[in-house]
């Protein structure tokens, strides 16, 4: 049993942390029984202690600075338990190996003295991290010539364990325009069940809004510049609890517009056609009492006592509406009267195509109810073109290539608002055409809404730039750093506040837009301003400069004409007769990389749309 520990008050405030009962579950893997101080903490093996003035002093001489650096950060990246840490250190000092700390307390670090307090919301538990406490203790977080900062929040739930009801619903923040900074934590709830009161809930980020709104943020200690939140990404039940409207199998629930669904073969059918507009005003006025939630139909929410926008900051979130939603429920009707088995060939055909960008290979269409979002998103706007062609009937591959045209012209930063209105008629065509097809009664919210996913672009940019992927990423690695089912709240501070101490080179991303490597072909075909595809075959450097050889392509023809142009509109195109010649090329020439699909004697050429943004012949 581990040592209770306490904390000073220098460390922690005299408030205590209340914990209700009924939220001390033991893992079923996790035998030891957790010691509690006066404030709720549990300290073992597994989690901080504070730094005492021992480890301060055994810190400060440590004389192998660089070793203990590399191994601090491997224990973070890896999320090495601290038990797990200490042997290893321990190991190391029985080997003779000088300059390293013998505990992983040491080693890591403290973080005790800033531990905000955790406290009780019905039916669980509630801790704020803040936005400015997270500017406070990272590191060049923006550049020093900012004057504003601007952020997106999420908020979702996530479930944690199998074997246990408790959860978490966090607040997260990305700064916008700082693809390199990954999200971090506002505050975080955990309970059986999400907050009772969502007023409660987002009462203390509200405050703080203001604040910052009002009184501006401090960058790195030094500089003040103004902040404002641009926009909430939720998906849809996320969406109905936090604005507090009607929820989404209701006739008056669609978030954009005063369509009314009707009851059709036991299912809320909702209009081929977008009804009037919700405007801000009309939510903040409730002129449609129907569409708020009950509780809402008298009383302001509190999200409105800070101005924020009930319906423009609101946008409909890609992941959840296409990925998870539209094409997700468009591929399972359609397989129910497919032979699947060419399908699956294909599918398995293109695993060694995928190009390295793609954390996922394709799974059979057996495997349907297990895929991902990703790989939904890779069908949609990539694979699908070549597996349904000639394996499903006419018109359900044009109701596919309606969908998969509108969405890579709104996910294309070059085309997302210069086609707008063309992109807002192709999903208008594919909305009816889908109820033709399928049946009117299967016109759900996610379809209907595609209706109005046009105009989030047009407030917000491409789709990703609005997306719900970077907080449900982010969401994985909160999951994978929590290790019991006991503290959560606590785990979470510490681990976070960890990651946030790795270097930067740990914490960012590579410049690189794109892999290109040609020794592995899937990851050798790219897009040469004035020449056009072309399948890189070596490398090497001239006058100081990199430079690139490969071989380019005669032909170029358009893989399909209807709805669009897809060589014109899309950047989709069909190559054939290589050159004879070999080519050299400079790292500048090279505009973006291919998807390529061999298909008999010709190759079909996919630009990726998350690592392109021009293209032009």
């Amino acid at each position: 049993m581990p040592k209770k520990r306490i904390l000073g008050d220098k460390n922690i405030p005299n408030e205590g942390m209340q914990i209700e009962e009924n939220l001390q579950e033991s893992s079923d893997n996790d035998s030891s029984t957790d010691i509690l101080d006066e404030d709720g903490f549990s300290f073992n093996d597994d989690d901080h202690f504070s730094f005492d003035e021992e480890d301060s002093v055994e810190f400060d001489n440590c004389k192998n600075k660089n070793l203990c650096k590399e191994l601090r950060e491997w224990a973070i990246r890896n999320r090495v338990p601290h038990n797990h840490i200490t042997d290893l250190l321990k190991c190391l000092n029985r080997c003779g190996i000088d300059g390293v700390p013998s505990t992983a307390r040491t080693l890591i670090g403290s973080y005790s003295s800033n531990i905000p307090l955790a406290k009780f919301m019905d039916p669980g538990q509630y801790c704020y991290f803040g936005i400015q406490n997270h500017f406070l203790t990272k590191k060049n977080i923006m550049p020093s010539d900012s004057d504003h900062v601007l952020i997106d929040i999420g908020i979702d739930g996530l479930r944690l364990l199998n074997s246990s009801h408790k959860g978490l619903w966090p607040i997260l923040g990305s700064i916008v325009g700082n693809s390199h900074e990954r999200p971090f934590v506002i505050a975080c709830y955990s309970g059986i069940s999400k907050p009772k009161n969502v007023n409660d809930f987002l009462k203390d980020i509200c405050e703080e809004v203001r604040s910052l709104e009002t009184n501006g943020l401090f960058i790195n200690e030094s500089s003040v510049v103004s902040f404002s939140v641009r926009l909430f990404t939720c998906d849809t039940p996320a969406r109905v609890y936090v604005t507090g409207i009607q929820y989404y199998s209701g006739k008056n629930a669609c978030p954009k517009c005063e369509q009314k669904g009707e009851h059709l073969n036991g299912r809320v059918a909702y209009s081929l056609k977008s009804g009037k507009l919700r405007s801000d005003e009309d939510f903040s006025s409730r002129t449609d009492p129907t569409h708020h939630a009950v509780p809402f139909r008298s009383e302001r929410h509190i999200l409105e006592s800070i101005n924020t926008k009930m319906v423009s900051q609101f946008p409909l979130d890609p992941m959840h509406l296409i990925d998870l939603g539209v094409t997700k429920k468009w591929l399972e009707l359609v397989i129910k009267d497919v032979n699947v088995v060419e399908m699956n060939r294909r599918l398995q055909f293109l695993v060694q195509f995928t190009p390295s960008e793609f954390g996922r290979q394709s799974r059979p269409f057996t495997d349907i109810k297990l895929w991902k979002a990703t790989e939904f998103r890779q069908f949609l706007l990539y694979t699908g073109i070549f597996v349904l062609k000639d394996c499903v009937k006419n018109d359900i591959y044009y109701n596919f290539l309606l969908l998969h045209s509108a969405i890579r012209l709104l996910s294309c930063e070059r085309t997302c608002q210069s086609e707008l209105k063309v992109a807002q008629q192709i999903l208008e065509d594919f909305v009816d055409l889908f109820s033709k097809i399928f049946g009117r009664h299967l016109v759900s919210s996610n379809v209907h809404n595609l209706l109005h996913i046009s105009e989030c672009v047009r407030l917000y940019g491409p789709l990703d730039s609005f997306s719900a992927y970077k907080f449900e990423n982010h969401m994985q690695l909160i999951k994978k750093v929590l290790r019991k089912p006991n503290q959560m709240l606590q785990q979470l501070y510490f681990r976070m506040a960890e990651i946030n101490t790795l270097s930067d080179e740990e914490a960012s991303r590579s410049d690189l837009k794109f892999t290109s490597n040609f020794v592995k072909e899937k990851d050798s075909f790219c897009f040469i301003k004035n020449r056009g595809p072309c399948k890189i075959v070596a490398m090497g450097q001239k006058d100081g400069k990199k430079t690139f050889y490969g071989f380019c392509f005669k032909k170029s023809s358009a893989l399909f004409e209807a709805p669009v142009d897809s060589m014109d509109c899309l950047g989709i195109l069909v190559g054939e007769d290589m050159e004879e010649t070999m080519s050299m090329f400079f790292e500048e020439d090279i505009s973006y990389k291919y998807f390529v699909i061999p298909d008999n004697d010709k190759h079909i050429f996919i630009p990726l749309l998350h690592i392109f943004h021009e293209f032009s012949y």
